[in-house]
């Protein structure tokens, strides 16, 4: 390669490539310095090194010249005597073109060409970002300048201003424009700034701002190939693909951003065969659950002492938050929420599904006028060793037609409805409250069992499901649990729906919330939608008709902490959720906390209502077993099988009810709405008594049985005592006069009177007393 100090500026030949303002400021630069050029006219659709073929035949190679190639796409092989001149694609690390030429002619450059250098390698931002206190006037004055040097006409301009009115889409952070010409920068600048802009048209597309790097990161190596790309901004080269592949781009451009997330928790019981027989130590002992050996769920866990290298930046996005998720819980909460890597005896197996990490995998939501699609970036399982266990969805709202609040508490309320609380909503025509079918689409094997339309019968025959298929989930999800393991039992467990977290971005209502209203009808926090966010309530009229009762049960619902910022997070028997505007910081930060670290504490509250519920349902099955009279192997059974049981419970209270997770203070707030609001409190205190009543039940029946076996031992000593005596007077030699062949037998029946007597003896004084 070249170096600019070894260039002789009067042996030098530059080549110019497609025009722009920089392209002809360098023009003017080399006329200035009397420095030989060539320019093909070029645009910088069509800007390539084999333009200049006739040049490069004439001067290629040649230790006399030094050929400049200035942003050349390098279609043809390079000659030992070229250099290239470019801060695009892999150059955009390097200074901008005219600054790059400046250098090798050895020349300053002066304000003017200063700002048009700016303005090329970073567009307005650098221009103001540059020590040169520039004006709004000298802005202007250079775009204006770019357009013209670009080919721009009136007409484009026109149809810019067209294209904005008729076809802009405001998409939260990003703003979407369906250009009608092929000149892009008068849409540019007309809507500058922006944080995030993606124009496009049938045959090519261009993004610009702040999220370029995780756009470029959408397009495989191949696709890579008919990219061009700066620091701040990345297009798809004219003509490059079709139009179908166009749209697709675009498409997987928009799924950068969302507006909403919603994770669903599903909570369960697990069994294996044969547990109703065994001590509930046996019961919930994680390691006995076999595994399909084909299973596309993988267990996941967290090595406590691996050291984190990250090799892309999805796996340091990831470490990154699992940092800050340990980093917020307090380290003996760990275990619970982790599963860690060689913890002995461990309370949690944590599962994920293999597809959504490979591919776009969906989750839908069919009703009786629209559908709702929602991308599934992850599925978990989590098995406790409470004989429970929590199946997640984590779903990504990218339609933009999805974003509406209405679309929202659809998504909510229909999405989480696993099985039809009523007999009326076995019918699809008269169903109001789940929805058509729900499914699960880009799963390995056959998607129908990942789909369940809640075909119910009122006459139901077969295999079919009717009135007697009480808590029986959905089918995806009965299917997606025995992709993990066929042996294990489900049956749902808290609610016949599954539990719901929710970030909503909208500023509208997020301003509404900021309003200290007076009067409480105007308050936000007391109004309709507030209410059925919460509460997940999208019926046609609301569940509260009553203004009291509605307003405390918010009151209690409603963390305000931030407010005034238009935060407003809701925590209610079944649900999570924040509403926030729209801004970066919101979709960036807030939303992540939401399916992070506030996921976390959810799902920990969850698994310890559940785990009640579990220990309650054990200690109706054990009280529900016959005690037999005095002492014999099923009470031992029976004792056996509460000491386990209270044996896991105290390891329960232990290590996985917690009466504080964290030392930040929105942390301790919330973790203590969320206990008060699942009443964890008075359900520990009623279990408690009940398994402290059972186990007591069981120690007094041991301690009668002991005393009773004392008794018995007391008996038999009474009925040996006159024998002992006997031996005592006369030791154990036999008596004289006794002695023959019959002396033994004498003797024994002289024992065994004696002793009789002593028993009859023992038995009437007994009798007396009672």
């Amino acid at each position: 390669m070249l170096k600019s100090s070894e260039i002789d500026k009067e042996k030098i030949i530059f080549l110019l490539g497609g025009h722009d303002l920089e392209m002809c400021t360098i023009k003017e630069l080399l006329c200035e310095q009397g420095v030989r050029y060539f320019d093909a006219g070029l645009r910088w659709d069509n800007a390539r090194l084999s333009a200049y073929a006739p040049v490069l035949e004439q001067y290629g190679n040649s230790p006399d010249w030094t050929i400049c190639g200035v942003e050349l796409e390098a279609d043809v092989q390079e000659l030992d005597n070229y250099k290239a001149v470019d801060h695009h694609n892999e150059n955009s690390d390097k200074p901008s073109a005219l600054e790059q030429v400046a250098e090798i002619l050895r020349v300053p450059l002066d304000r003017y060409q200063q700002l048009v250098a700016a303005n090329d390698k970073g567009y307005i931002k650098a221009m103001t970002d540059a020590d040169l206190q520039v004006t709004d006037a000298e802005i202007t004055d250079i775009r204006q300048r770019d357009r013209e040097a670009q080919g721009v006409t009136d007409r484009d301009e026109r149809l810019a201003q067209m294209a904005i009115y008729d076809h802009k889409e405001d998409c939260g952070e990003l703003v979407i424009v369906k250009a009608l010409s092929t000149k892009f920068s008068p849409i540019c600048d007309r809507l500058y700034p922006y944080d995030n802009l993606l124009i496009y048209m049938d045959d090519r597309w261009c993004f610009y701002g702040k999220k370029t790097d995780q756009v470029r990161q959408l397009f495989t190596q191949k696709e890579s190939v008919y990219l061009y790309s700066g620091k701040e901004y990345v297009g798809l080269k004219d003509g490059a693909v079709s139009k179908e592949e166009v749209q697709s781009m675009v498409n997987r451009i928009r799924r950068v951003f969302f507006r909403s997330y919603h994770i669903f928790y599903f909570p369960f019981r697990w069994s294996l065969n044969g547990d109703k027989e065994r001590a509930f130590s046996k019961q919930v002992d994680l390691s006995r659950i076999p595994i399909s050996d084909f299973s596309q769920w993988r267990r996941v866990q967290l090595d406590p002492a691996e050291v984190c290298r990250p090799r892309d930046e999805k796996e340091q996005q990831e470490a990154c938050e699992l940092f800050g998720e340990r980093q917020y819980f307090l380290e003996f909460v760990h275990p619970v929420l982790y599963d860690v890597k060689g913890k002995e005896d461990p309370i949690l197996f944590h599962y994920e599904r293999n597809e959504p990490q490979v591919k776009r995998v969906e989750y839908h939501i069919e009703l009786k006028d629209r559908t709702y699609t929602l991308q599934v970036e992850s599925m978990n399982i989590n098995l406790y060793a409470t004989g429970v266990g929590i199946l997640s969805f984590f779903l990504k709202n990218d339609c933009p037609d999805q974003w509406d609040p209405n679309a929202i508490l659809d998504i909510n309320q229909f999405g989480r409805r696993v099985m039809p609380p009523h007999s009326n909503e076995f019918s699809q025509k008269s169903r109001g409250m789940i929805a058509r079918s729900i499914s699960i689409t880009g799963l390995s094997g056959d998607e129908q069992r990942y789909r369940d339309t809640f075909d119910y019968g009122l006459n139901a025959q077969g295999n079919r499901r009717g009135l007697h298929s009480v808590w029986s989930p959905a089918s995806f999800i009965e299917n997606l649990i025995i992709d993990l393991s066929p042996a294990l039992k489900v049956v749902p467990v808290i609610d016949d729906r599954m539990l719901v977290n929710c970030w909503y971005g909208n500023t509208e209502l997020a301003n509404k919330a900021k309003g200290d209203s007076e009067r409480t009808d105007d308050k936000f926090e007391y109004s309709d939608f507030w209410y059925r966010y919460v509460f997940v309530d999208k019926s046609t009229e609301l569940t509260c008709q009553n203004t009291g009762m509605k307003k405390n049960l918010l009151d209690a619902a409603t963390y305000c902490r931030w407010q005034n910022y238009g935060s407003l997070y809701g925590i209610s028997r079944y649900s999570m959720v924040l509403l926030t505007n729209e801004d970066s910081f919101a979709r960036d930060v807030l939303s992540m906390h939401m399916r992070t670290i506030y996921s976390r504490m959810f799902e920990l509250v969850i698994a310890q209502r559940a785990s009640m519920l579990r220990f309650s349902g054990e200690v109706t099955e054990v009280s529900c077993l016959k005690l037999a009279p005095g002492l014999n192997a099923a009470n031992k059974v029976i004792a056996q099988r509460i000491g386990s049981l209270y044996k896991e419970y105290i390891r329960f209270v232990n290590q996985i009810y917690f009466r504080s997770v964290t030392a930040q203070d929105q942390g301790i707030e919330m973790y203590n709405m969320l206990l008060g609001q699942f009443d964890s409190d008075e359900q520990i205190k009623d279990l408690d008594q009940e398994i402290g009543e059972l186990y007591q039940y069981v120690t007094l029946l041991v301690d009668q049985n002991r005393s009773e076996n004392g008794e018995y031992l007391n008996k038999l000593a009474a009925i040996f005592l006159p024998a002992t005596v006997l031996a005592g007077i006369f030791g154990m030699n036999p008596v004289k006069d006794l002695e023959g062949d019959w002396g033994f037998w004498v003797h024994t029946a002289l024992i065994v009177g004696l002793s009789l007597l002593g028993y009859k003896f023992i038995k009437n004084i007994g009798g007396r007393n009672q």
